[in-house]
């Protein structure tokens, strides 16, 4: 079974009333195969002890829910446009080759690594550089 990880982070950030229900409609679909829930008894042991309810956030708790959804919405579009600034410059999509401790490119992932998208690239970076020849001054590469 694979879960997909937008939707994990999101369960993470939502109102904790909204994300009993969309816990039980993800469960349903992934272990029931339908919309009906699946029994799950047999998955959690029983203590004997009932379960304390979980109370209703408070107005500052639904406040940073909601704040935490806006950073999330916000750093996913970041990444986004991280990734197509990375594809115009022939670079890492994570660090843009900054981060010794990346993942993907350990570091090694400079612009100019990999073959620049073309199009990225008239989108991202051409724009500047003619700017620049406009002003009349050289660009140092150096």
């Amino acid at each position: 079974m694979t879960l997909d990880s937008s939707l994990l982070l999101s369960l993470l950030t939502a109102d904790p009333a909204q994300r009993d229900a969309q816990v039980g409609k993800l469960l349903a679909q992934q272990l029931g195969g339908g919309s009906s829930a699946p029994d799950l008894s047999g998955l959690i042991p029983d203590t004997g002890t009932p379960r304390p309810q979980t109370p209703e956030p408070s107005g500052p708790a639904r406040a940073l829910y909601r704040e935490a959804e806006m950073l999330d919405g916000e750093v996913r579009r970041l990444l986004t446009l991280l990734a197509d600034v990375a594809e115009a410059l022939g670079a890492c999509r994570r660090c843009l080759g900054t981060d010794d401790a990346c993942s993907i490119c350990g570091g090694s992932g400079t612009p100019g690594t990999s073959e620049p998208d073309r199009d990225r690239f008239a989108e991202f970076v051409a724009p500047a550089v003619v700017r620049l020849a406009d002003e009349g001054g050289a660009v140092d590469t150096s």
